[in-house]
């Protein structure tokens, strides 16, 4: 029966694979936070714009709209806007 070739001997010819693979996987890793942040960031500028058109709304109301929420209505929703829960860091 003939040997089998010891893994070993293939080693040489997949290495400069495995180490391009590598750098690869950390590049596309690096990628993926940077991404991530800049959606965090992305989701703080709509929660801010969002606070902003809601207390913009109390102010002067919405020309054609609805007429201006009472002060308590514009109270809670700038307390729900602003409240910890709706941060998705």
């Amino acid at each position: 029966m003939g040997r089998k070739p010891h893994p070993e001997s293939h080693r040489p010819l997949c290495l400069p694979q495995c180490e391009e693979i590598k750098a690869t996987v950390v590049r596309h890793g690096e990628t993926l936070r940077r991404t991530k942040e800049e959606i965090n960031e992305l989701n703080r500028m709509i929660q801010r714009l969002t606070a902003e058109i809601e207390n913009a709304k109390c102010q002067v109301g919405v020309p054609g709209g609805p007429p201006r929420l009472p002060q308590p209505v514009c109270a809670q929703m700038d307390l729900t806007i602003h409240s910890p829960a709706h941060v998705h860091d």
